[in-house]
């Protein structure tokens, strides 16, 4: 689990509990620390002051009001629900929950978006490869739910720009989207792909011309991991800076850069266009914009 070692390496927070049903995951993520079988007995029996939400996808919401309602923060992992309308509800809490969107703490992703104009069309190209899905989440739809909510951020955030419209196409082993931006901004082209080595690509190109480009993963790491000399998790580094900028967005300041329970409300409405776009013949679905 990637968060353990964040929590280790995070100069701002301090893991002091942990809470699965199955109370032997809780000694294997993290055997010297008090563990509880449930978010509820967590928060009456620890000195907890914010919690990460990272439990099967279709609980996020519920656990996010129980910790809200206990007058604390919730950081809720990707996706933030399996509908937008469900994402919704986390509008309603207050405290208003965080949403774990990690990759935008990637050190060369937060250069490329710093190297993005500010204004003008760009077209974005992302890429996700991996041996199957991640396999974390649960639904009817594992690609879109799985890596969806990490590809419309970053397009999202990259751009500074929302989704217009998309279209989308499944196959076997993956998945292709288009997406329009709003005003003007330009167009995105997601790729994603489950029979392959792990390898992400994000490129941007503007007028034309290359931005930049940041890529991770490939061959060479997939090797690695069949072999058993793979480092811990590549995503590591992002989840500690997160959980340092979620910290300061529960201490009140500014410019932390945290996801919002809005984004994760945009989020999960590109995935239902994208689920519709798909079922269908891959026709354009416009993007809703849900008060």
């Amino acid at each position: 689990m990637g968060y353990a070692p964040a929590f280790r390496r995070a100069r701002a927070v301090r893991l002091v509990a942990v809470a699965d049903p199955n109370r032997d995951r809780c000694r294997a993520v993290a055997p010297d620390t008090p563990g509880f079988d449930s978010a509820g007995a967590l928060i009456a029996g620890s000195e907890a002051e914010a919690i990460v939400v990272a439990t099967p996808v279709e609980r996020h919401v519920e656990v996010a009001a129980e910790v809200a309602a206990a007058g604390l923060t919730s950081l809720v992992e990707k996706p933030p629900a399996s509908s937008a309308e469900e994402a919704a509800r986390l509008l309603e809490l207050e405290p208003s929950p965080s949403i774990a969107f990690n990759r935008r703490f990637d050190g060369a992703l937060r250069e490329l978006r710093d190297r993005v104009p500010p204004a003008g069309p760009v077209d974005l190209q992302l890429v996700f490869d991996r041996r199957g899905t991640w396999g974390s989440y649960s639904g009817d739809d594992p690609l879109l739910l799985d890596t969806g909510p990490h590809a419309f951020d970053l397009v999202r955030w990259l751009a500074g720009s929302d989704v217009a419209r998309l279209r989308a196409r499944e196959s076997r082993h993956g998945a292709s989207i288009e997406l329009e931006l709003g005003k003007g901004r330009g167009t995105a082209q997601i790729e994603i792909r489950t029979n392959r080595p792990y390898r992400e690509v994000a490129e941007v190109r503007s007028n034309g011309s290359l931005v930049g480009r940041h890529a991770v993963g490939g061959a060479l790491q997939g090797v690695l991991a069949r072999l058993g000399r793979a480092t811990e998790s590549p995503l590591v580094p992002s989840l500690t800076r997160q959980l340092d900028a979620f910290a300061a967005s529960v201490r009140g300041e500014r410019g932390h850069g945290v996801g919002t329970a809005g984004d994760g409300v945009a989020v999960m409405a590109a995935v239902d266009a994208a689920r519709a776009s798909a079922s269908g013949a891959g026709d354009w679905q416009p993007i809703p914009v849900l008060a």
